[in-house]
């Protein structure tokens, strides 16, 4: 008796169709890219000399025009509030991601430097602050465009 059974693997003369090439698979950064980031040392010291600052109940930022074309963001976490380097580092990678998801929504122009309030921080209340305080910043403290207008040189 040679009853053959048919487990579901279709005919043995039957092909599989070729997995897609490997570079056509595409690659999805989630990172915040370093041209959104500010570097340490001088921007830090002009931004906390200017005093340009908003916040609410849980976070601060403190802004200043950059004349760029995208925000920069910057971070102040204080090692006397978060003790660890490990609660800090938290504190950080979720300041960065609630930027990211919230950027799309900005306009331009700001260097931004996040100092948080309270210890008990989450992502929802980073991104319901960050939506709050960016556009009231950008109201404030960006130069408005018929200001810019205005002093660009008269041309004969």
């Amino acid at each position: 008796m040679t009853d053959e059974f048919d487990l579901g693997m279709g005919m043995p003369d039957q092909k599989l169709p070729d997995p897609a090439p490997i570079d056509t698979i595409v690659k999805v950064s989630y990172k915040l890219p370093k041209i959104y980031r500010m570097q340490a040392g001088s921007p830090y010291q002009r931004l906390f000399q200017v005093r340009q600052v908003v916040s609410d109940d849980f976070i601060s930022l403190h802004v200043k025009a950059n004349g760029l074309t995208h925000h920069r963001l910057g971070m102040g976490v204080a090692k006397k509030m978060f003790r660890k380097a490990v609660q800090r580092n938290r504190i950080k990678r979720l300041i960065r991601e609630a930027f990211r998801l919230e950027r799309p929504n900005f306009s331009a122009g700001l260097d931004i430097v996040v100092r948080p309030k309270v210890k008990e921080l989450s992502l929802s209340i980073l991104k319901s602050s960050f939506s709050r305080l960016v556009p009231k910043a950008e109201r404030k403290y960006l130069p408005r465009q018929s200001m810019v207008d205005d002093q660009q040189p008269l041309r004969s």
